[in-house]
């Protein structure tokens, strides 16, 4: 069974804005980010981008007005602490509860029933157009 997964960008307006075509499950997040936004262009260039850990290196190829990312613990040696600060943990839960709101967007577009079910469609260019319409749909219902 293969599995896919596309980039989705979303608006301050709860709005789907952007839905990549489908790559296999196993490519990186940040790498379908990159095929589909040339590197070191302005494409976020006023804009505040809200981003998970997923995709490290973000800041230095895509220039952005700001960029929120949750804190990560780091590596350390055995027997040391790699707690985070309470300002630190404060912050990791402000942005994860902006994190909802993508969430609600992905729900949305599942709510099309093709998004969630095993399909026997192999041809990528129609599954493409079906999370289209998913996200179409999506964006329809919340206007």
């Amino acid at each position: 069974m293969h599995t896919y997964k596309s980039l989705i960008i979303k608006g301050s307006d709860r709005r789907i804005l952007y839905v990549s075509k489908l790559y296999e499950g196993k490519v990186a997040d940040y790498q379908i980010l990159k095929s589909e936004f040339a590197v070191h262009q302005d494409w976020f260039k006023d804009k505040e981008v809200r981003i998970d850990l997923g995709f490290e290196g973000f800041g230095t190829d895509y220039a952005c007005k700001k960029i929120r990312k949750p804190h990560k613990k780091k590596r350390v040696a055995k027997g040391q602490s790699n707690d985070l600060t309470p300002q630190q943990i404060e912050y990791n839960k402000e942005v994860s509860s902006e994190r909802v709101s993508v969430e609600h967007c992905i729900g949305r577009m599942k709510q099309v029933r093709f998004i969630q079910q095993t399909l026997r469609v192999r041809r990528l260019p129609l599954l493409d157009k079906i999370m289209g319409i998913a996200a179409g749909l999506a964006n329809f219902k919340i206007s």
